[in-house]
């Protein structure tokens, strides 16, 4: 046994000049076992191409005739309008954090939601709890009214 048993061979340079010395003594025996190609004889062809040609006239081969695609699906079709799965996730994911901060607004947005709430909603007071979702949409109309009448 050796003491180091996933010990590696030692690969030695070779000398490029033997190396080409080697590489054209063994090039005879190369070129003896390799293979002619074997070309196809001129009636084969002539008779491989005249079929050809009686099939193409039978089958209306050369008759061009276009092809029709397959009808995209509508929501295939508006995926690609609106820029693919990227855009779609983008806008799903704008839109989930749009209802996740509208139904429950971090802290530095209540100050703000809180004065528009005590405003639209007259009888909430400022140790309520008041939520967007609470808000009465006459109230806001009426306020809309009486802002654009008192400029």
């Amino acid at each position: 046994m050796t003491d180091k048993p996933f010990s590696k061979s030692k690969q030695t340079a070779r000398d490029p000049a033997k190396q080409a010395a080697e590489e054209a003594a063994l090039a005879p025996f190369f070129d003896a076992l390799r293979p002619e190609a074997a070309a196809p004889s001129e009636a084969l062809m002539a008779r491989v191409l005249a079929d050809a040609a009686r099939e193409q006239a039978a089958t209306g081969a050369d008759e061009r005739r276009p092809v029709a695609r397959p009808a995209t699906p509508p929501a295939r079709r508006l995926l690609g309008w609106i820029g693919g799965w990227p855009v779609l996730s983008g806008l799903a994911t704008a839109t989930l954090a749009g209802i996740w901060i509208g139904v429950n607004p971090p802290a530095p947005l209540a100050a703000p939601v809180g004065t528009l709430t005590t405003a639209l909603l007259p009888g909430a007071g400022a140790g309520e709890a008041t939520y967007l979702v609470d808000l009465d949409l006459e109230a806001s109309f009426a306020l809309a009214d009486a802002e654009g009448a008192m400029q």
